[in-house]
């Protein structure tokens, strides 16, 4: 008598921490989900933002992150490493470097005009951006790629003397929200 007592009080017992488990669960995860349509909301109003930027050609990729052709990827600070659109001119810098180099802060800076200005959206509506960069110390193609919902970016820099591909990965801003430090141009 006394075993059928216990099994039913640690029966009875099992379930009620199973149902106050599950209580808890739930609370967790609508304390969660407020959270992730809070940051969709700011994710989607930074898209807003940026797709606007693209339209009127007026933005800047600030990059964190540099990949080089073969597949090395370096952190770097955004505001020395970026690509910066401001109508029909264009700036190029990239500073792997803390720094030195040709630009003093690591890095290279090019400037050039931009023609042949192509903007697309597929059909899960990312958007794709192209312009060819002319200037002393560049020919290039450059094609952001802008994530759909967000401002994240990449900015695909291909040039057409070599093969040196480099994509700066990062965040796309309008250019007067944007906070870059240009270095000496070539």
């Amino acid at each position: 008598m006394k075993l059928i007592y216990l099994i039913v009080i640690m029966a009875t017992c099992s379930l009620c921490v199973t149902a106050n488990a599950g209580n808890i669960r739930e609370t967790g995860n609508t304390h969660a989900g407020m959270m992730t349509t809070d940051d969709a909301a700011e994710d989607s109003i930074a898209h807003a933002k940026a797709y606007d930027a693209l339209s009127r050609r007026m933005f800047a990729v600030e990059a964190d992150r540099l990949v080089f052709k073969n597949g090395e990827t370096a952190f770097v600070t955004s505001t020395t490493n970026f690509v910066l659109l401001l109508g029909e001119n264009a700036i190029i810098q990239v500073a792997p470097f803390p720094g030195g180099g040709p630009n003093g802060v690591g890095g290279i800076t090019v400037e050039g005009k931009v023609s042949n200005i192509k903007m697309s959206s597929d059909r899960k509506h990312n958007t794709t951006f192209s312009m060819n960069v002319m200037g002393v110390g560049v020919s290039a193609n450059v094609t952001i790629f802008l994530i759909k919902g967000s401002n994240k970016a990449s900015a695909v820099i291909t040039p057409n003397y070599n093969s040196n591909i480099i994509t700066l990965n990062g965040s796309l801003l309008p250019a007067e929200e944007s906070d870059v430090y240009k270095g000496n141009a070539l």
